[in-house]
């Protein structure tokens, strides 16, 4: 069995145990038999000791930067930036697969867990979709979105007058919305990434510090980011980042768990 730890709650957000999801259905796929633990900041450690570990042949960790160690066996820790991180027991293995300051773009995007089976459907031009998650804020420039003529669904956030707002959406609503949208305006996370695969127009705006960052180091790439009071200029580009993610990281994970058991 191959258990996938997944960070949970407001602390993670959403990315981490949707993308365990899906690499449990890509390892069903292949015949390897999985358990998902959500983990929020109050699961006791009893818990990933307990939950079936001792047949377990390969914990998958996926929960931002606490200290993979924490699960017993043998490791890969996704994306983690433990500060203990070059120092860490053998037995883990990192893996980053988004794109950090401190990994080369061109890895982060080749091994980048975007959902290649996504999207089979056209976009309509002029129909945006804004994802805010469990941000708890408004995203600025809505009504220069509007007044370019953008029809606007927004998802989480601050519910909002002037859109079509959405508490969350069902997976399979929230794939439609953004498979018929040509903009996504969003933060940097998961959401912004599979957008930029399917070769969406995408501006990120800020949330906080952590994302800000990271939303930073996608502008050197080309994909607009709005710290600020934005302005018409700010969602009127149609250029394409100099580098998107090349849907083959789910692969590359898989291969990696394979030689890893």
């Amino acid at each position: 069995m191959i258990r996938l730890i997944a960070g949970v709650g407001a602390e993670f957000g959403t990315g981490h145990l949707k993308r365990m999801e899906k690499l449990a259905e890509y390892l069903t796929r292949r015949n390897h038999s999985t358990v998902i633990v959500a983990m929020d900041s109050s699961t006791p450690l009893s818990r990933l000791e307990a939950d079936d570990a001792s047949k377990c042949r390969l914990t998958v960790f996926d929960a931002r930067d606490v200290d993979p160690q924490i699960a017993t066996g043998r490791v890969i820790a996704l994306d983690n930036r433990h500060p203990n991180r070059r120092t860490m027991d053998s037995r883990v293995v990192f893996h980053d697969t988004i794109p950090h300051p401190d990994v080369s773009m061109t890895v982060a995007m080749q091994n980048c867990l975007v959902d290649p089976e996504f999207c089979d459907q056209a976009s309509n031009g002029r129909r945006a979709l804004i994802y805010a998650g469990s941000w708890h804020g408004d995203p600025p420039g809505l009504d220069i979105l509007a007044s370019l003529g953008y029809e606007l669904v927004q998802v989480g956030g601050q519910k909002n007058p002037r859109v079509t707002w959405h508490e969350r959406l069902s997976p399979v609503d929230f794939r439609q919305e953004m498979c018929r949208s040509s903009l996504v305006f969003t933060y940097f996370g998961m959401t912004a990434l599979q957008a930029m695969y399917l070769k969406k127009q995408v501006i990120l705006f800020s949330i906080g510090d952590v994302h800000d960052r990271l939303s930073l180091n996608l502008a050197q790439i080309g994909v607009p980011f709005i710290r600020s009071a934005p302005v018409a200029a700010d969602f009127t580009s149609t250029a394409m980042p100099a580098m998107i993610p090349g849907g083959r990281g789910f692969d590359f994970l898989l291969s990696l768990i394979e030689e890893q058991i």
